[in-house]
This record gives structure tokens, sequence and C-alpha cells, in this order.
């Protein structure tokens, strides 16, 4: 009975271990990186092969499910990690796009169910086609057990719709895995930055460079 209970103590160590070891992330020009998705008022570049999400009932434009792929499915702690990207419009928006950035992460502080871990991080650019954007980086703690680290973009096109694209990891409330794998971050980021208003200008190099750096980064 010993030696059947130390075989499966074995055998689940070795299964938690290859859990835990994170998939190397592709070059965005190769199978599995990326692909670029147009619409008729935007053009983004998307993770490939994330599992698309049913939208009915749902005011959301893009909703992917990265589970598994872009990160192990468990962190050091034990707890599952959560990875996707959503793509959402807020029609008749009014005022510049950093104050409605703001009142985004305002809108966290006032939620009971979140706390914010230290300050977000505020970044102004212009997408590829030159509209004015805003990058924030925020952390949160969500119903005491999870932390949510989020990449967001905002944008309002020429007929006042405000668009939001958010990325996320989230993981176990006590894990760094976020903090210690920049190079998964960087991914994120450069996908939600690539959105873009006019699909003649859209560019996906970035969005490779991230790839590649990743790969670099896992070797």
């Amino acid at each position: 009975m010993k030696r059947i209970l130390a075989a499966a103590l074995a055998i689940l160590a070795f299964a938690l271990t290859a859990a835990l070891a994170a998939p190397a992330p592709k070059a965005a020009d190769e199978a599995g990186g990326c692909e670029v998705l147009h619409e008729k008022d935007f053009s983004v570049v998307l993770p490939r092969d994330w599992r698309k999400m049913d939208l009915a009932g749902t005011h959301y434009r893009v909703y992917l499910n990265g589970d598994g792929m872009l990160t192990p499915i468990a962190d050091a702690t034990g707890q599952p990690i959560q990875v996707g990207l959503t793509i959402e419009p807020y029609p008749n928006q009014k005022g510049n796009v950093l104050d409605g950035a703001r009142r985004n992460v305002a809108a966290i502080d006032r939620n009971p169910d979140l706390k914010r871990v230290g300050e977000p991080v505020y970044k102004e650019f212009k997408l590829s086609d030159g509209t004015p954007a805003v990058l924030v980086a925020v952390e949160f703690i969500k119903e005491k057990t999870r932390r949510s680290s989020y990449q967001k973009v905002f944008v309002v096109d020429k007929d006042s719709t405000g668009w939001v694209l958010s990325a996320w990891i989230v993981a176990g409330k006590d894990s760094d895995f976020a903090a210690k794998n920049p190079a998964i971050t960087n991914i994120l980021q450069a996908h939600v930055c690539s959105f873009c208003l006019d699909k003649d200008k859209l560019d996906v190099e970035p969005v490779k460079k991230a790839y590649k750096d990743a790969e670099r980064h896992a070797k």
C-alpha cells in the first residue's frame, strides 16, 4: 500500500510540474502566432486559435479566452490562471480619452468587490492610424481571492463611440505570475495596442516583435 501511495504521489508531482510549465509563445508570423481581424469599423491583431466566446446577448464585439494557451494552467500557488481579451464599444462618449480612462479606474475603486493594488500606469499614445489613445496598466484583487493584472486601451472614434480593449492575466491572490512574466504581459499589450480604425494602416510588426522577444526570453 505504501508503494502504491508513493507512486501515486510521484505521478501527481510530475503532473503538477508539467502543468506549471508555460508553453513557449510562437512568433506571430508562424502558425499559432496571431491573426488579423477586419471589421467594418475597426481592425486588430488577435491571438490565433484562442477560444471565441459566445457574444449573443452581450455588447462585446470580441471576447477571447486563452487559458492554458499563452500561460500555464496554474500558478505557483496552485491556483488557475485565466487569460483573455475583449473589445467593447460605448456610444456617445464625451470628453477626452484620458478622462475616460481615469473614470474607468475610478469605477474599480468604487467597486466593493475589487481592491486596487498599487497605482495605475497611464500612457498616452497614438494608434497606427494616428488616432489618440490611452493605455492603462492596472492591478487589483477581486473578491479577496484572485489577483487581476489588466492592460486596457481606450479610444474614441469620429462618431463619438468609445472603444475599450482589455487583456488580462488573473491568478491566485498571492501569485506573482504576471510580475515575473513581463514578456507575456508585453504580448497582451501589443495585441490591444494594435487596434486601428483605418484597416489600411494596421501595423502587425509590434505584435510580431512581442512574440519574438518572448521566444528569446524563454530560451
